[in-house]
């Protein structure tokens, strides 16, 4: 073997190690991207029941803030019914 193919060996090797180099970054930097891809979609999932959840609350206010002004509605006509019960009796 000559200089010059030995040469050309050694520098097909260097290659062949900066390629293998640069193939594992790459796998590393697709297995961060699929890692940061999937912590996403779990925050959005997360978001979205969070979204629901308060949709529930709101309407569960919503319900409370009425079963309120019905039993308001009922007291008044319960105090309008005793009133006129009591006009009655004498």
């Amino acid at each position: 073997m000559t200089l010059k193919e030995s040469s050309i060996t050694q520098t097909a090797g260097n290659i062949t190690l900066q390629v293998t180099e640069v193939t594992k970054k790459v796998v590393e930097a697709n297995t961060a991207a699929t890692t940061a891809l999937t912590k996403a979609a779990e925050a959005s999932t997360s978001a979205g029941t969070a979204s629901t959840k308060a949709g529930e609350a709101s309407a569960s206010a919503t319900n409370a803030k009425n079963s309120a002004s019905t039993a308001s509605t009922k007291a008044g006509e319960a105090s309008t019914s005793a009133t006129n019960a009591k006009k009655f009796s004498r």
